[in-house]
């Protein structure tokens, strides 16, 4: 008789290798195409670092503002589900305390 928990377990575990690794190659692959557009650039390396500096001002900025918005739903989420749970809980009457 196989035992689930070690199934699940191995199942997972592969899971999380599989999600590092693919990781492992976005992150090869980010590096080896910035290398290129480099190599590649017409640019003189002053300028070109110069608007690689400006573009990553704009994508942290706009990365800030995605991260700060999603932070406010996440936290309006989870208060209307605490509300929703809260109501879900039975609650104690005067009449319950009385009996205790």
């Amino acid at each position: 008789m196989p035992h689930h928990d070690t199934d699940s377990n191995a199942a997972e575990d592969r899971r999380h290798r599989g999600a590092g690794a693919l990781v492992v190659v976005g992150l090869l692959g980010t590096a080896v195409g910035a290398a290129a557009a480099l190599l590649l650039s017409p640019w003189r390396g002053s300028e070109a670092r110069q608007r690689l500096k400006e573009r990553a001002k704009d994508v942290g900025s706009k990365v800030g503002a995605k991260a700060k918005d999603i932070g406010s739903q996440v936290g309006a989420k989870a208060k209307e589900m605490a509300a929703k749970a809260k109501d879900a809980l039975p609650c104690k009457t005067d009449e319950d305390e009385e009996e205790d």
